[in-house]
């Protein structure tokens, strides 16, 4: 089984350095400093709408772009998460007075990011992604008239393709972009590294 931190971590590393790399190439011949790469780094919040897969409050969405000013064009990754994550209670177990209210989801997502400028400040971004998925059931369990609810891990794994449409404005060193996926409605502010 593949840990999915340790990809995370390469991919993203892979990208600075390639990023890097590139970003370092310096045209004039009489510069004394290389100019640093456009980079972009975004932390936001989605709220999760989907309710056949339904993912328990909202989520942290982080993400790391590349402008190529040149072509017009933005390139990326970026991961969702839960928080808080469902923890199983390793103490639960049902019995008569429990009702199933249903099944609940942890889920990451790591998806590729494409964006095209309109002007010089506006930017419209498309993304595909993978979406894994852990299933828990949900018990609540009525104690003196206040139900208690618990989680109970049900050691199901699923993958599903993630798509989002995005728009994204640059206003200075900081940039907001608003979106819309599969799961739900995010938005995030972006932080230029170089400008």
């Amino acid at each position: 089984m593949l840990n999915l931190n340790l990809i995370i971590k390469s991919v993203f590393f892979g990208l600075i350095c390639f990023f890097n790399l590139n970003g370092q190439k310096n045209h004039d011949p009489f510069a004394r400093s290389a100019r640093l790469p456009d980079l972009i780094f975004g932390f936001g919040y989605q709220y999760n709408t989907l309710t056949k897969n339904e993912v328990k409050s909202g989520s942290i969405v982080l993400s790391a772009d590349y402008l190529l000013t040149d072509k017009d064009l933005l390139i990326g990754i970026e991961y969702i998460t839960n928080l808080p994550k469902l923890n199983d209670e390793p103490n639960a177990t049902t019995n008569q007075f429990s009702v199933l209210q249903g099944y609940m989801h942890n889920h990451n997502i790591i998806s590729l990011r494409l964006g095209r400028a309109i002007g010089q400040k506006f930017y419209l971004i498309g993304s595909i992604g993978l979406e894994s998925l852990s299933r828990f059931a949900s018990y609540t369990l009525p104690i003196l008239m206040d139900p208690v609810e618990f989680y109970i891990d049900r050691n199901k794994k699923s993958t599903l393709f993630n798509y989002k449409i995005a728009a994204f404005y640059r206003f200075g060193r900081l940039g907001y972009e608003v979106g819309l996926s599969r799961r739900g409605i995010g938005a995030k502010i972006m932080w230029y590294i170089n400008y």
